[in-house]
């Protein structure tokens, strides 16, 4: 066994750790918001976000929007939303709106930014 203590295999561990300050009113509101964008889309473009629309009512908006985030294939919405030049449309514009900037890390944010920049 040698003399190493435990605390030395621990030790050149790096440790990151992600606190979402988060509300339920938020998650609440961020859904409000969801459910308003595909709204808009399916009155604005005759689009039915079927998809999107049944992961919000499954999992909540916020755990479906980061679920579509984490996912490396970019989401038939997201695509649809850019073919109609209607960026403003997507989940990832309104991920980026300030007032959702605790509902979802940096890397997320990050994520929804580079899809929209192309």
């Amino acid at each position: 066994m040698g003399n190493d203590s435990p605390n030395d295999e621990v030790e050149n561990v790096e440790v990151q750790v992600v606190v979402l300050r988060n509300t339920p009113q938020d998650e609440a509101a961020f859904e409000t918001a969801c459910l308003n964008l595909l709204a808009q889309a399916r009155r604005e473009l005759n689009y039915h976000a079927t998809r999107i629309h049944a992961m919000i009512l499954e999992h909540g908006a916020v755990h479906a929007t980061r679920r579509l985030l984490d996912e490396p294939k970019i989401h038939d919405g997201f695509v649809n939303m850019m073919l109609r030049n209607r960026p403003d449309l997507t989940l990832e514009a309104l991920v980026l709106h300030d007032e959702w900037v605790d509902l979802f890390t940096e890397g997320q944010r990050l994520t929804a930014r580079e899809r929209l920049l192309g």
